[in-house]
């Protein structure tokens, strides 16, 4: 179901392809992959030279109504193994910048 752990950023090529990719990696279950998110992504924002992609984040393990920040990296692709609908491969390395308390 949607909600704000379920959401993602969506990447569209529309001169060169017609098919979404994930801006994020996400793993909701261990073993957790570095570079991938545990939750869902909105509020993205592209930085002034088109590179990198700001967002605020909600944690699925954490309490639902806490929001953070994060940033996604180009340059590093993250896989990850697809074990279930929650599970997928990204096109950016992300990290949170934020500590939620």
């Amino acid at each position: 179901p949607y909600s704000m752990t379920r959401r993602f950023g969506a990447l569209l090529s529309p001169h060169t392809s017609r098919v979404i990719r994930h801006a994020e990696a996400r793993v909701v279950h261990e073993p957790f992959v570095a570079g991938a998110l545990r939750g869902g992504t909105h509020a993205h924002t592209w930085s002034g030279d088109g590179a990198w992609i700001s967002f605020t984040y909600n944690d699925v393990l954490l309490e639902q109504d806490l929001r953070t920040i994060g940033v996604m990296a180009p340059g590093q692709r993250v896989a990850v193994p697809v074990t279930d609908c929650e599970s997928f491969a990204g096109e950016y390395f992300t990290v949170v910048v934020a500590t939620v308390t």
